[in-house]
């Protein structure tokens, strides 16, 4: 539920301050999207770690994800699909659909595609 609340408050900084667009056309995170990021991100490091009585599970990779994408931070979220599937656990419709909107938010139809394909 933390980590969900992150992306929540990603989305409405999102959404309060608009886009942050460089001269290239790229878009990079306000620093108000970045802070909630980082705490979700942080919150799943915890459950990860090693004496962690709290381990995650689809739902707490679904939320980071989600958090990233907000934050307009494909890459990250990419990485997170990924280690979701290393430690074991299924992607979810949810998983994809956060995935989708990381590459929504930037722009990156190429990578909407290769999401499409694997959930084929």
């Amino acid at each position: 539920a933390v980590i969900s609340s992150c992306a929540t408050a990603c989305a409405r900084a999102a959404k309060e301050n608009g886009v942050v667009e460089a001269r290239d056309g790229s878009i990079y995170p306000d620093e108000a999207w970045v802070g909630p990021k980082e705490k979700a991100l942080s919150l799943l490091r915890a459950m990860k770690a090693d004496g962690s009585k709290i381990k995650p599970n689809v739902i707490s990779y679904n939320a980071a994800i989600r958090a990233c994408a907000e934050a307009f931070d494909m890459d990250q979220a990419f990485a997170l699909f990924e280690d979701l599937k290393e430690q074991g656990l299924d992607p979810s419709v949810v998983t994809y659909g956060s995935l989708m909107t990381a590459c929504e938010r930037v722009g990156n139809l190429e990578a909407a595609s290769k999401v499409m394909r694997t959930m084929r």
